[in-house]
């Protein structure tokens, strides 16, 4: 699959995505859906700041600053520049 040309179902899904999760585990599991590696999802609970965060205060609920359609048009607006 081409990362920059995804098909209409792919960018659909990507356009999307909720940052906003229930638990750290469907968080994880949505994020490695969209192609993050495991181990690399992983590590962003224990970044400082964190990449993903609780959401409340009780619960397990959890947001996600990572975005995959966010993360599409920075490398479609920057790799498509001179």
């Amino acid at each position: 699959e081409d990362y920059m040309n995804p098909p209409p179902e792919e960018m659909e899904r990507k356009r999307r995505f909720d940052r906003s999760f229930p638990s750290w585990e469907a968080c994880r599991a949505e994020l490695v859906s969209f192609g993050y590696e495991p181990e690399r999802a992983d590590g962003w609970l224990k970044e400082k700041p964190p990449r993903v965060f609780p959401q409340g205060l009780e619960g397990g609920a959890v947001w996600s600053a990572i975005n995959p359609y966010a993360q599409w048009l920075a490398r479609r607006t920057v790799l498509s520049q001179d």
